[in-house]
């Protein structure tokens, strides 16, 4: 296994929603963003590009968020669940790692009314050490 991939890093950030009506509406507002999964009332995308950072993934999906037409916006209101789920993969190191929001990106969020999951997958070590996969 390289030894980048022994390190805990930041994977990527998506953006998953929840309505109980269509979302249509809501992603055609988001044409710079690629979506994982799509039905009528459940949505999981992320960003047309690879951001480096939670930060710069936030910040990416508050923009967009807070440009989308009225009409989407008023929808994006009315979803029950607007989740921004920053993936980390843990690695064997370092002993800690530190993945910052900033003031302006906290700010940036809660204006949004998303919430921020952090999903933390454990080290490929691990995996293997239990299942003898690798």
């Amino acid at each position: 296994m390289a030894e980048t991939h022994r390190q805990t890093r930041f994977l990527n950030v998506d953006l998953d929603i929840r309505a109980s009506t269509d979302l249509n509406e809501i992603l055609a507002a988001m044409p710079s963003v690629f979506v994982l999964h799509s039905d009528a009332t459940n949505a999981s995308v992320e960003l047309g590009h690879s951001p480096e950072s939670v930060e710069e993934a936030v910040l990416g999906f508050a923009e967009i968020i807070q440009t989308m037409p009225r009409r989407a916006r008023d929808a994006w209101r009315k979803c029950e669940h607007r989740v921004l789920n920053a993936g980390i993969q843990a690695g064997t190191g370092p002993y800690e790692a530190h993945f910052e929001l900033s003031n302006d990106a906290v700010a940036a969020l809660a204006k949004t009314g998303a919430g921020l999951t952090l999903t933390i997958y454990g080290s490929a070590l691990t995996r293997e050490s239990t299942t003898g996969e690798p």
